[in-house]
């Protein structure tokens, strides 16, 4: 992944607006960019419509962005469509 220095986040920048900056072509096909807060498994990952000036107060911070497969669970997506059927019923 490219690294990117001295970057100027400004207010109402989403996570989404900065990954955007950084990868004009967006992710490969079939997957996602998660934006963490460090890439140990306890890092946390912040929501791509969250704005960044809320999650940091720091005027500097470290992000690391990593592509992930995206996995559809047909079986959840079955069972919620049922859901909402029998809810209309």
């Amino acid at each position: 992944m490219p690294y990117k220095a001295n970057i100027q986040i400004t207010k109402k920048l989403t996570f989404q607006d900065f990954v955007r900056f950084v990868f004009l072509m967006g992710p490969p096909e079939g997957k996602r960019f998660v934006t963490k807060s460090s890439l140990k498994i306890d890092g946390k990952v912040f929501l791509p419509e969250q704005l960044i000036e809320e999650v940091f107060t720091k005027t500097h911070i470290h992000i690391w962005i990593e592509i992930e497969k995206m996995r559809i669970n047909f079986y959840i997506i079955s069972n919620i469509s049922n859901m909402f059927e029998a809810s209309f019923r």
